[in-house]
């Protein structure tokens, strides 16, 4: 068996130049999941090497992925960017 790795990386938000805290972070292939921390970061431990997509999620922002190159033994790095659910949207008008 190949040696597992690990992804990490941090969740932030450029409107307001803060990091989120609690953010979902999950590998869609496997359903492992984590919640970034103080400072947005997070960790998913072990991860089997290989090609995964990273979905980030977080009330009130779109969801985010990204493919993720995970080699054996190795940590991959990966942040994101979250974006307003309400940024970029229409305002509507009754």
């Amino acid at each position: 068996q190949p040696t597992p790795g690990a992804i990490t990386g941090r969740v932030f938000n450029p409107a307001t130049g803060e990091y989120l805290r609690n953010a979902e972070v999950r590998i869609a292939e496997t359903g492992q999941s984590t919640t970034s921390e103080g400072e947005g970061a997070f960790r998913l431990a072990p991860v089997a090497p290989g090609r995964v997509t990273l979905e980030v999620s977080y009330t009130g922002f779109r969801k985010a992925t990204a493919v993720v190159d995970v080699a054996a033994g190795a940590t991959a790095v990966k942040n994101f960017d979250l974006v307003s659910t309400l940024e970029n949207d229409p305002v509507s008008s009754q």
